[in-house]
């Protein structure tokens, strides 16, 4: 679309091409819209920061417009308009846009409306979609520390139902990892993963990836039902670690490898213990915090344990 045929459309003589110079901001995401514009040269980024970075989600160029979704919902801006390099664009005030609307079809109008709104959903989706991708863990692809804080929280909220927190270590990791290579070390993790992949799925529940060797779940229900489930969890894992190791090393049940200070010691084969929190249904405030201590006071308890499983209810 032309300058002068935009004009045109719309009557407005007035409406004179403006200079913006690089890194010129046109607005500002948070704002409330004033105006759409009409790029006549150059081009101009629609941008949003997210976690400090800034995240490019359009370059508008020559005879396209922006700015007009917040004049046909009354919504704040979304993202911030920032000129790449010098540009020339016609600006159009909310008060012609709303003008013009008003004397069209109202049938535009609604078809207007919908199209913007279904432009706002499918973005918010891909945003949320992108968050997640960020947020998962690039060897498991499993949720991250951002997705588990908001589970907890959102388990800590809802005090009518049951709860059962998992966290989850491998145990004698480092001396596993520098013994038998990283690479091992990583199918280990993928292993486990799809474990408790597969448990979220038999169970409906959420899993995740804490860092490392380190794992996460929330079960909903009841603490003994998500106590079995992860207690075979474990396991099986015991028995699907057989691929890890030669024949003789599985039978003797140990291998050599360095520990901490560099010293060769005798370590017994992996395994992944557990902690388990349990919310009662009806339970009283439980806090992040409480969690957090519950799960560090139950660490060696967990490594200690034949199942490698230790529970305990905070009420």
């Amino acid at each position: 679309m032309s300058t002068r045929s935009f004009r045109q459309t719309i009557d407005a003589d007035g409406l004179r091409p403006r200079f913006v110079s690089d890194g010129t901001d046109l607005f500002v995401e948070g704002q409330a819209g004033d105006g759409m514009y009409l790029v006549h040269s150059g081009t101009n980024a629609l941008w949003r920061e997210r976690e400090g970075e800034r995240v490019v989600l359009a370059e508008v160029g020559e005879g396209n417009i922006f700015g007009e979704m917040s004049l046909i919902d009354g919504s704040a801006r979304t993202a911030t308009a920032t000129a790449i390099g010098d540009a020339v664009v016609v600006f159009v005030p909310l008060e012609t846009f709303q003008l013009k609307l008003a004397l069209s079809d109202p049938f535009i109008k609604d078809v207007m409306e919908l199209l913007v709104r279904n432009v706002r959903n499918v973005n918010a989706m891909a945003e949320a979609a992108r968050a997640t991708a960020r947020d998962q863990n690039p060897l498991t692809r499993l949720p991250g520390n951002r997705a588990i804080e908001g589970e907890i929280n959102r388990a800590l909220r809802d005090r009518v139902r049951a709860y059962s927190l998992f966290y989850f270590d491998f145990d004698n990791f480092k001396p596993f990892n520098d013994g038998f290579g990283f690479a091992v070390g990583d199918d280990a993790i993928a292993l486990f993963a799809d474990q408790l992949r597969a448990v979220s799925r038999s169970h409906t529940c959420f899993v995740g990836h804490v860092g490392g060797d380190d794992f996460f779940a929330c079960m909903p229900g009841p603490s003994e039902v998500s106590g079995a489930a992860v207690a075979n969890v474990l396991a099986q894992f015991r028995q699907a670690i057989r691929r890890f190791y030669d024949d003789q090393t599985w039978q003797r049940g140990t291998y050599l490898s360095k520990d901490r200070d560099g010293n060769l010691k005798t370590f017994p084969l992996l395994r992944t213990s557990a902690v388990q929190v349990d919310l009662p249904a009806g339970r009283g405030v439980v806090d992040a915090d409480q969690i957090g201590v519950a799960i560090a006071a139950g660490k060696k308890q967990s490594k200690a344990s034949a199942t490698g499983l230790f529970r305990v209810a905070l009420r």
